[in-house]
């Protein structure tokens, strides 16, 4: 994290000097979207889609498409940012990142089930070892009630990253459905005790009590 903003400053010097550069844009909008400017993540990565490589099927111009859309998300404009991640998937199939996060807005914004399940699972396959994908995996599963399918799968994520907030509020949530409040208690608690100003686990207790 500490080394982030002097590799933000090193790419931004850099991007001044050539404000073409397909590698500096590319390079300066993951770092955007991994510290939450996804505003200015949308900016470079859209002279990136416009400078970039070309052809029908191009890995590097598919990470400019799988940023976008994840800056998008981040902004909540899901339909452009599921426009975005089509794009990386038809560049790159194998991107497990991109598929798995156009699973869960195809969830979100009720564009087919089994085609987010789909998604999320051809992610976990491609890339078993991050959390993410089987988080986004085990909220498909609860949206469509598949609930022992979906403790499976978040289960598996904890077992990747023992206390993510993400996947122990969504557990939470796997509890208060099945009425045990008391576990679900338990996990919006373990949260809180890593990040006391943690609103979603906050307000989750809140509800509970």
């Amino acid at each position: 994290c500490n080394q982030q903003g002097p590799a933000l400053e090193s790419f931004e010097k850099a991007l001044d000097l050539d404000g073409t550069n397909f590698d500096l844009l590319l390079q300066l909008g993951k770092l955007y979207c991994k510290v939450g400017r996804y505003g200015e993540a949308v900016k470079v990565l859209g002279k990136g889609e416009q400078v970039g490589p070309v052809g029908a099927r191009d890995i590097s111009h598919g990470a400019v498409y799988r940023f976008l859309g994840e800056a998008r998300k981040g902004l909540g404009e899901n339909v452009q940012a599921m426009v975005s991640l089509q794009k990386a998937v038809r560049h790159n199939p194998r991107d497990a990142a991109a598929l798995s996060m156009l699973g869960e807005l195809y969830c979100r914004e009720k564009q087919g089930g089994e085609i987010a399940v789909s998604l999320c699972r051809q992610a976990v396959e491609l890339d078993g070892a991050d959390w993410r994908h089987w988080s986004r995996l085990g909220f498909v599963l609860l949206a469509l009630e598949r609930d022992d399918e979906a403790l499976r799968a978040l289960r598996k994520g904890l077992a990747l990253s023992g206390r993510n907030p993400e996947l122990l509020c969504r557990l939470a949530l796997f509890y208060e459905k099945r009425g045990k409040t008391g576990l679900a208690e338990k996990m919006y608690k373990k949260v809180l005790r890593a990040d006391p100003g943690h609103l979603r686990a906050a307000d989750g207790l809140a509800a509970l009590v």
